[in-house]
């Protein structure tokens, strides 16, 4: 993406526009997840001014084709902003900045801006948005900042978290969060009942499902390659994503006489025990783990699959299945938190219950056996997405969320 700054954005649904809306953002990973440079790029595209605050800068071609900037430090801008201090101040005040920077990082193992230094960073920000909620309540001080707020809830951080021996105080710190900052996005229905559980107030949260953009997700326009069918899934080996249940689920759908090979793309902290579970019941030769996968090659496999397969046991609405969906995969998912806000059974895919292996496995072998299903599942599941979750309507109301917090309204 190349956008020229001195030219408008286009306007959002509602005739409003973002120029020159000054956007400062918290708490990003680095790399940066999928669908988070997908909804940044859109609003840099839609004339939103944005500054990065995280513990690593993106790339310096990100920042740059996106006229955004990086914040670490005590500059207006963490690239360059020590050589700032230098010019203010002289080369003593930048080196002592530097070591103080080095000596926090250390204390905190590795984390982002003190306090002092993000309000600066963020003193002309119209909006401060944070894409996950777990930022605020690990940093509190961070609600300190003049902007208003909004925040981002995701599944497990509502779902999970608050009910686990490992976060004891988190319903706590949830109400702390939601008493004071202005506004919350919830990625579905059932994520902002959830969170209203937990102290969200009336009329502060909204709800904005993820989004794909069907001309980069979208079905292989040829005939399918030869040989078994390929089931594929894609997301984090993690407990909540429960590739245990996907695993289980597939060697009962080829006890049925199903014959199909399983992908996983992604990777994590479940990497050894989904190995071990694999191979455990006999499906080595079945199973592949991709790994860690470039986005342009998630969307080409997905082109090249029969089936998509999503068995986590907490989620929002999932980005995964959303391009699965678009790319005219049917999909076989659990009814985890707002699965079926996206999902309706036997219309746009198969929906099953959290942890069901027989239920997982009878739709596989189900799915591998039904040609004409997997057509009409997965015509059905590309107009729906076309219909409800294209990426132009999340960048409108998005947009439009992002101007009514900074209004205060």
């Amino acid at each position: 993406m190349t956008e020229d700054p001195d030219q408008p954005g286009p306007g959002l649904a509602d005739g409003r526009k973002l120029d020159g809306l000054r956007v400062c953002i918290i708490g990003l990973s680095n790399p940066m997840e999928t669908f988070l440079d997908r909804l940044f790029t859109g609003l840099a595209a839609r004339g939103a001014q944005l500054t990065l605050i995280s513990r690593r800068p993106p790339p310096e071609r990100w920042l740059a084709s996106r006229s955004a900037r990086w914040s670490f430090g005590p500059g207006p801008s963490g690239v360059g902003a020590l050589a700032g201090l230098a010019a203010e101040a002289g080369p003593r005040h930048a080196a002592r900045a530097a070591s103080d920077e080095i000596r926090y990082r250390r204390a905190r193992g590795g984390g982002f801006a003190p306090a002092a230094w993000v309000r600066r960073a963020t003193a002309d920000a119209d909006v401060v948005y944070v894409p996950w909620i777990n930022s605020l309540i690990s940093r509190p001080d961070l609600l300190q900042v003049d902007a208003p707020i909004l925040v981002s809830c995701r599944g497990r951080m509502i779902s999970i978290d608050p009910w686990s021996p490992a976060h004891p105080g988190r319903a706590g710190e949830l109400r702390l969060v939601f008493e004071r900052v202005d506004r919350v996005h919830c990625v579905s229905q059932a994520i902002l009942e959830e969170a209203t559980a937990f102290g969200l107030r009336p009329g502060s949260g909204e709800v904005i499902t993820p989004a794909v953009d069907p001309d980069v997700f979208r079905p292989r326009s040829g005939p399918r390659s030869p040989g078994p069918l390929r089931v594929v899934a894609t997301g984090t080996l993690s407990w909540g994503k429960d590739q245990e249940s996907a695993l289980r689920g597939i060697h009962r759908a080829l006890g049925l006489g199903a014959d199909f090979g399983y992908t996983v793309l992604g990777d994590g902290p479940e990497r050894d025990r989904f190995r071990f579970t694999a191979g455990e019941l006999g499906l080595d030769h079945r199973v592949v783990m991709a790994g860690q996968t470039p986005p342009d090659e998630v969307a080409r496999m997905l082109r090249d699959a029969d089936v998509f397969l999503h068995t986590s046991s907490s989620e929002g609405i999932s980005n995964a299945v959303l391009e699965a969906m678009a790319s005219g995969l049917p999909v076989v998912t659990t009814d985890a938190g707002g699965m079926v806000e996206l999902v309706r059974n036997e219309v746009d895919g198969l929906v099953v219950g959290v942890r069901d292996v027989a239920a997982i496995g009878a739709a596989l072998h189900r799915l591998v056996g039904e040609p004409d299903t997997r057509i009409r599942l997965g015509a059905a599941a590309r107009a729906r997405v076309v219909d409800r979750f294209r990426l132009d309507q999340q960048l409108d109301a998005f947009g439009a969320l992002l101007l009514d917090t900074a209004g205060g309204t």
